[in-house]
């Protein structure tokens, strides 16, 4: 359209498009105009350039504004453009800035397919449990005193490695934020720094010794009669396979019959932490208990379903936290975490000589290392695995008193 000076009967004849949008600017005030809709709405604008970037602002719409009032507020913002002022990116990074933790770890749950859903139910526990008054914050508001603040009083009384924990899911969720929050102008980072930094430049993070509980050889037939007396059929059953197979705790929780070939003897297991599929041979033991408990059951069912007065809603067996203890203390062994059992399972195959790799294999665990590459090329086929899985579980049995006896020896240490 055409300039001219701008007024309500001139304003009032301005036609509307066919289709999108169209312009009429204002020959008294340059930068001053009206936008028309093709539905024939008509809105007064003021367009300048602000740092070499064109600007367009909405003053209000046609009928609700003379075209006098419009042209005096145009004024005062084409002003402001003129000083520097972009009003549409004050918006913008009002916005951005204004996410709270809350808002920004529903999106970063969104974005996150590849983590397991346990893990980002994990990471909510933590912002609930322990930064419950962080989560209407915004994101941009979260100092480094904040969090040296925040992780020194849940390491005074909650310990120190749930500090770290939390912290750690913190600083996670803050770099999603650094990275998806940005200056929508110049697509720069809004904050400096990642806040949780602080723990490192402090050197702040409490350190954690590496969990070590294992059972000793010595101990396994104690506490092996202690699980018979403490636990129910489903969580004997289920304990007793974690510790034969060095399985970990969830991926045999959550095992399915579709997933067990008894015909084959080989369990398969698609959704592993490391994401890749792991199948393990299914030893003499073990195969009797699956057989006993395959009687009946569907393709889909659990093969240790939930059990007791509040089962999990899962589905399948879960945490056992209040056996493992109970058992421990009739056991009299320190051991009371499930993953004991994988490094018990660890313990035996090393005692007995497994080579590394192989038993690297088992246990379906990468070291994060490039000396991992290898394991890329070099894949063990489950036939490889049988009989060295045979051997740790039989060792194992003949620990517990389940076979005939073996000889105790004294493990140097435990394998994580």
């Amino acid at each position: 359209m055409a300039r001219k000076p701008l007024s309500i009967p001139s304003v009032n004849a301005l036609p509307a498009p066919q289709s999108g949008q169209a312009f009429a600017w204002d020959t008294k005030l340059s930068g001053f105009g009206v936008r028309v809709s093709a539905s024939g709405k008509k809105v007064y604008i003021a367009q300048g350039r602000v740092n070499g970037r064109t600007v367009r602002v909405t003053i209000g719409r046609a009928d609700h504004l003379t075209c006098e009032q419009a042209r005096t507020l145009a004024k005062a913002r084409l002003g402001e453009m003129a000083a520097g002022t972009d009003r549409n990116r004050e918006k913008k990074l009002q916005r951005v800035h204004g996410v709270s933790v809350a808002t920004a770890f529903a999106e970063f749950r969104t974005m996150r397919t590849t983590n397991k859903a346990s893990t980002l139910g994990l990471y909510e526990r933590y912002l609930t449990g322990y930064l419950a008054d962080w989560k209407g914050r915004p994101w941009s508001a979260i100092t480094r005193q904040m969090v040296l603040d925040r992780h020194r009083k849940i390491g005074e009384e909650h310990g120190q490695r749930t500090a770290n924990n939390v912290m750690r899911t913190m600083r996670s969720l803050l770099s999603f934020c650094r990275a998806t929050y940005r200056d929508p102008t110049t697509s720069d980072p809004l904050t400096v720094e990642n806040p949780v930094r602080a723990l490192s430049d402090t050197k702040a993070w409490f350190k954690e010794k590496g969990r070590e509980d294992h059972l000793k050889p010595s101990e396994i037939k104690a506490w092996w009669q202690a699980v018979a007396a403490e636990g129910d059929e489903v969580q004997r059953d289920y304990l007793y396979g974690l510790l034969l197979t060095g399985l970990r705790a969830m991926e045999l929780a959550a095992l399915q019959w579709k997933d067990v070939s008894l015909k084959d003897r080989v369990i398969t297991l698609a959704d592993t932490k490391n994401g890749s599929t792991h199948r393990l041979p299914i030893c003499d033991w073990l195969y009797a208990t699956l057989e006993r408990r395959s009687q009946g059951a569907t393709p889909f069912e659990f093969v240790f379903p939930a059990t007791g007065k509040a089962p999990s809603k899962a589905g399948h067996i879960k945490w056992l936290n209040r056996l493992l203890a109970r058992v421990a203390a009739t056991a009299k062994v320190e051991m009371q975490t499930r993953h004991g059992l994988r490094r018990t399972f660890a313990s035996v195959g090393e005692q007995l000589g497994t080579n590394t790799f192989t038993l690297k294999r088992l246990m379906n665990h990468h070291s994060g290392t490039s000396s991992d590459i290898t394991m890329q090329y070099a894949q063990l086929s489950v036939e490889a695995l049988r009989k060295p899985a045979e051997r740790i579980a039989t060792r194992i049995l003949k620990c517990a008193g389940e076979l005939a006896s073996a000889e105790i020896v004294p493990l140097s240490s435990a394998v994580a």
